[in-house]
């Protein structure tokens, strides 16, 4: 029987398996073995996709819940299921082995910049960028001093020269950094994930803690002082607003998860958040893509649930627009 992939049955099954067994985890290069990690893990990417299907699942809620009441998910940034990367070839960061041309041309993009110096956020923008062209060799540390790339098909010499790269120092010399490590769901992501979840009524707790921890625990993943991480909760553009609370949980979340770009690229798909540029350089209809085409081993291999999902998709040939059933 080919695979249809029930993932939410499936994580079920492994957090109470993982509960009930005697049996050693060997070779374990995540949790060295620790099931109970691991059952934090499981309840995570459960956390994550119940939320996602909250519109259309009705036992959403109840089962989050569940999961909250037990207490088996991550308690600190230390907990993420986050794995330290070799430095040689391939199992590196992308970036310490890509060519040089490849990497010149990736910038911070105008819509993170703007956040960054909206909030304050001096922190992670000079972790992760660095300063432009035009004030690559200015001392100390200023907002001006970086910069953000529109979405352009062609940049012009001042948008190059006016917008922040990777930091090298990292992303081409650090193969060991924090910021370099393969991360599948960390800490702040599931308290982002319970912070809207409670705002939204589906489990019990206060908005506002869950966001709070969220926050800090998204400097802790970088390794970012406490002290600093508390200096920028407290800007008045980061502390919990009830009136703006979705835009800020899901704003964070998405920039908590900036080495996790797929996960960004589905809390859009399921909140519109951030407001991203559909119309500037697209070539797909004016629309963001709302799903990958899927590779030609699935249509041989799998061939009788790729034909029904075909059917499903209204017949013909596979869209980048058709939705999933949770987005809907």
């Amino acid at each position: 029987m080919a695979p249809k992939y029930p993932v939410l049955p499936s994580l079920r099954a492994a957090d109470s398996l993982l509960k009930s067994s005697t049996a050693a985890i060997t070779g374990d290069l995540v949790y060295a073995g620790d099931k109970t990690k691991w059952r934090k893990f499981c309840n995570g990417l459960r956390l994550r996709y119940l939320l996602r299907s909250s519109s259309k699942l009705s036992s959403a809620g109840s089962e989050m819940q569940k999961i909250v009441t037990d207490g088996t998910i991550f308690q600190n940034a230390s907990e993420g299921a986050e794995l330290t990367l070799p430095s040689s070839v391939p199992y590196a960061f992308p970036s310490i082995t890509e060519r040089s041309g490849d990497y010149a041309i990736k910038y911070c993009n105008t819509l993170l910049y703007n956040f960054f110096v909206n909030t304050g956020d001096q922190q992670r923008l000079s972790l992760l960028f660095a300063k432009n062209v035009t004030n690559q060799i200015a001392s100390g540390f200023n907002f001006s001093y970086y910069g953000g790339m529109p979405i352009v098909s062609d940049a012009n010499t001042s948008q190059v020269n006016s917008s922040s790269g990777f930091n090298n120092t990292i992303f081409l010399s650090n193969p060991s950094s924090i910021v370099l490590k393969s991360r599948i769901i960390t800490y702040q992501e599931v308290q982002f994930i319970l912070a809207e979840a409670s705002l939204k009524g589906l489990i019990t707790g206060t908005p506002a803690t869950y966001y709070n921890n969220g926050v800090l625990g998204a400097y802790a993943d970088y390794g970012i002082d406490a002290t600093s991480a508390a200096a920028y909760l407290a800007n008045p553009n980061v502390v919990y607003n009830p009136l703006n609370a979705l835009n800020q949980i899901v704003t964070q979340k998405w920039v908590g998860n900036f080495d996790v770009g797929f996960e960004g690229w589905i809390e859009y798909r399921r909140t519109g958040i951030p407001a991203f540029d559909a119309t500037s350089a697209n070539l797909n209809g004016g629309k963001i893509s709302t799903r990958f085409l899927y590779p030609p081993d699935e249509q041989t291999i799998n061939t009788a649930n790729y034909q029904a999902e075909l059917k499903i998709q209204g017949g013909g040939a596979e869209s980048t627009i058709y939705k999933a059933w949770w987005e809907k």
